[in-house]
């Protein structure tokens, strides 16, 4: 492998069409005030430039060091030693299937950004004989695929979880981009069309008003408007569970030479390796419905992991408890928690609610000034206030801090439960911040910041008793 190598010449064509976007607001400016030939010239200049690139990148390994070079006005060569990569992905988009290449992303243990330090697009053949060059220290594919208890191993995602995962994900973003799409379709139909569907929506919208006057209840309008809003949950959700299959197809776990291997991918194939050791922390996240069901997207927080495109270690898509717990127990035994959890006092529930409340009947307020009616206004503001009790009392019951000599395990959140489990030898720091209504309460929140990719992630759970920090302390000097 001393020999120097250089991209696909494909790369050329991801070059250009990345520097076409970078520069798209000043070549829509050129079309409208000078003459196409300067938007041609403009493109053959984009072109030129990352075929110069493309020339200029080398990449070779030579004494246990991967070398690579690059520059157009300024030469820049890096030098990983091999035993620093901590991952090398390797993903394969449809373009790339087509033409039998590959995106290899090289990342050191180094802390940074949190960007690919090196990333190259060659053949697939090349790809794994260089991932595995780039890997020597531990188990060949050959020999991966020869161990039979490896196989047994292997924890899969199935496509009911998949669909499970796309049913109980926050459709409220979705529903109100298909509203915007919706609003701005009118543009791209006739206006016959639209006169059609007006005239429709208004017989169906005056029959409606008859039934109202000549019934005692409103319970059909509120049923059709339910049947509308349950219409277009299902049509969103069928998209979303499509999406996640598409992205998640195959989504196979598996531990090799101490390192987890994750693989999935429809149309975008993607293969990374996460080495146990360097896993600061676990971080499960529950959105509201996976709440009630016991369902938990895994991530893992690894300090050279991490890229332009996708920062998430992606452990696991969507885990039951049990599934959880067995992939922790086999795969991450470090993580393992046995202890005694800390929640908030009794007293401090008071401090969830009413922040939340003060805060959303500020942003509501000028959705109440244009009410027209006064018991609309009072409507508005006690389901405002309703909801933010309940998500109130929801955070309170999420929030704790469980201690033991090895593991520290941090919750909070109300819509979104986050669950980080840290290793007590990755803190870098535990600190408390307390506001005058805390301290006459005696509770404080908690900080603790964690060695990441992008320089300590801190993470924070709130209004826990100020006694707690003296055990945290005693274990951070252990």
């Amino acid at each position: 492998m001393n020999v120097e190598n250089k991209n696909h010449w494909i790369f050329i064509g991801y070059e250009a069409v990345s520097s076409l976007k970078e520069w798209l607001f000043l070549l829509i400016i050129l079309f409208f005030k000078v003459k196409w030939y300067y938007i041609v010239l403009a493109c053959v200049i984009i072109l030129i430039y990352s075929i110069i690139k493309w020339y200029n990148i080398k990449f070779y390994i030579s004494d246990e060091m991967l070398v690579y070079k690059q520059g157009v006005l300024s030469r820049k060569k890096q030098e990983i030693p091999l035993d620093k990569i901590s991952t090398v992905d390797m993903e394969q988009n449809l373009i790339n299937r087509i033409f039998d290449v590959c995106n290899l992303k090289v990342d050191s243990g180094a802390v940074g950004d949190g960007q690919t330090e090196v990333k190259i697009t060659v053949k697939m053949d090349f790809a794994k004989k260089f991932r595995e060059e780039l890997l020597k220290s531990y188990k060949s594919s050959e020999e991966i695929k020869e161990d039979k208890s490896l196989k047994e191993s292997y924890i899969k995602a199935s496509m009911k979880d998949l669909a499970i995962y796309g049913i109980t994900k926050n459709k409220l973003g979705w529903l109100v981009g298909l509203f915007a799409i919706l609003s701005q379709i009118n543009e791209f139909l006739s206006e016959d069309f639209l006169n059609s569907i007006d005239n429709k929506a208004e017989s169906f919208v005056n029959g409606i008003g008859d039934i109202a006057k000549n019934s005692t209840s409103i319970a059909f309008i509120v049923i059709s408007v339910i049947l509308v809003i349950l219409f277009l949950y299902i049509i969103v959700s069928v998209v979303s569970i499509l999406i996640e299959i598409i992205k998640y197809y195959n989504f196979t776990l598996y531990e090799s030479s101490n390192k987890l291997n994750i693989e999935y991918g429809l149309i975008t194939k993607k293969k990374y390796s996460l080495p146990i050791e360097k896993i600061q922390a676990l971080k499960l996240k529950q959105n509201f419905l996976g709440q009630f069901l016991g369902l938990y997207n895994m991530e893992g927080i690894v300090i050279g992991y991490g890229d332009e495109d996708d920062k998430k270690a992606i452990i696991f898509p969507v885990a039951n408890e049990k599934l959880k717990n067995h992939i922790i127990n086999t795969l991450l035994p470090e993580f393992n928690f046995e202890g005694h959890f800390n929640n908030p006092p009794k007293r401090a529930i008071f401090k969830f609610i009413v922040k939340r409340n003060i805060i959303s009947l500020i942003l509501i307020s000028p959705a109440v000034y244009f009410i027209p009616t006064i018991p609309l206004k009072l409507i508005l503001i006690g389901m405002c206030i309703l909801s933010q009790i309940l998500l109130g009392y929801r955070n309170y019951k999420n929030a704790s801090i469980g201690l033991n000599r090895d593991v520290i395990v941090m919750s909070s959140g109300a819509v979104v439960k986050t669950t980080h489990l840290i290793k007590q030898k990755t803190v870098q720091s535990i600190g408390t911040k307390q506001n005058p209504l805390q301290r006459f309460r005696n509770v404080c929140n908690y900080k603790v910041d964690v060695c990441t990719n992008y320089f300590g992630e801190v993470v924070e759970v709130k209004h826990l008793e100020c006694e707690l920090i003296k055990e945290m302390e005693e274990n951070l000097r252990v």
